[in-house]
């Protein structure tokens, strides 16, 4: 990068200039993203190769083909089988995910090769302007048009942190009793690696019939619940607010389906760019709006056997809710409504600032 405009520090991490969010987030797709020395990569390959001469590279890597040369096919057929793999660990089919079903997003050329290697492998340190690149990807501002009705938008979230302020977070979500979320494992892990100040991206991926931009507004207004990404957002708006006024909406542009479809169409296209992302999302369910779980003949036959008594302890063993009881539960919900009421407060301030800048 070579903008000499004075950098900021972040507020809770060491004492080292660092690049400022917006303009690292701001910088051209369509430029070699040169990365100040403040952000460690970590490359399967020699980092030196140019981006013109990629289809050369030789990739050892178990996600990447093992031969001596990277085309355009072989790369294709490894995102589709690592897409395929992680699809099916969730508990859903990938019966229908083929070439065909995924020429939206499958790479046609290996101009970018590097970049869909490091998604899959090293999500964390690809950068927005590499996503970019490999993409067709329309940013989602207060200011974008509304869309036509019946159609339906693949969005991404891009949040940009310091391994500082990413580790605090994680920290206070363990000491919360998140500790169950492997993916809180799997990031300190990856950011053991890394000085404090180097940069790292998070991204939530999902999927909506309305501007991205109303949807990342109105989830962070409406922050309630216990989910891994509610909670992981309302630590970041408290901790690090600037993270959340700085973070980048868009929209996959070409998966975008312009025509009312049936939900399922829409949830695999949601699974597949969750796949795709892995451990460099916020997402720790399967994907889609419209997910149902439908039981197997042996799942029904092992509940048979199981003899489960769960409805009848409901009627014998509740009881009347005492006017205490009540009491208590009232005082609870006003206070969820009291913080409720400070976030929006909080998040209109920091959007009127974000507007006037």
């Amino acid at each position: 990068m070579t903008d000499n405009t004075t950098l900021s520090c972040f507020q809770s991490a060491p004492k080292k200039l660092v690049t400022n969010r917006k303009l690292f987030l701001s910088l051209p797709a369509d430029k070699p993203t040169k990365l100040s020395s403040n952000v460690r990569r970590r490359r399967t390959a020699n980092d030196a190769i140019q981006s013109n001469s990629i289809e050369q590279l030789t990739i050892n890597s178990g996600l990447t083909t093992s031969g001596p040369m990277l085309t355009a096919a072989s790369l294709q057929q490894k995102i589709l089988d690592t897409i395929k793999e992680r699809v099916e660990k969730s508990g859903m089919s990938s019966a229908g995910l083929n070439f065909q079903s995924l020429a939206w997003f499958l790479p046609q050329s290996t101009s970018y090769a590097q970049t869909s290697v490091d998604l899959l492998e090293d999500p964390l340190i690809v950068t927005e302007a590499e996503v970019r690149r490999v993409f067709q990807l329309k940013e989602s501002t207060a200011y974008s048009s509304m869309p036509d009705s019946g159609q339906t938008f693949f969005y991404m979230r891009t949040f940009m942190f310091s391994v500082h302020e990413l580790k605090e977070i994680l920290q206070t979500m363990l000491d919360e009793g998140y500790e169950y979320f492997d993916k809180l494992y799997v990031w300190l892990a990856e950011l053991e690696e890394l000085d404090d100040d180097y940069l790292v991206f998070i991204r939530y991926i999902g999927q909506t019939q309305g501007r991205a931009f109303d949807r990342h507004y109105g989830d962070i207004v409406r922050i309630t619940g216990s989910s891994f990404a509610r909670r992981f957002i309302q630590i970041a708006l408290d901790l690090h607010p600037d993270v959340l006024d700085s973070a980048v909406i868009q929209e996959f542009t070409s998966a975008t389906i312009q025509f009312a479809a049936d939900q399922k169409v829409r949830d695999e296209r949601e699974r597949v760019l969750i796949a795709l992302f892995g451990n460099g999302t916020l997402n720790v369910e399967k994907g889609g709006s419209g997910l149902n779980w439908e039981p197997k003949a042996e799942d029904e036959d092992l509940l048979r056997k199981l003899k489960p008594v769960t409805a009848s302890l409901i009627t014998s063993k509740t009881k009347t809710c005492s006017q205490a009881m009540k009491n208590e539960l009232k005082s609870l919900a006003d206070d969820i409504q009291h913080m409720r009421t400070t976030i929006q407060q909080r998040l209109a301030l920091t959007s009127t600032r974000s507007l006037m800048r």
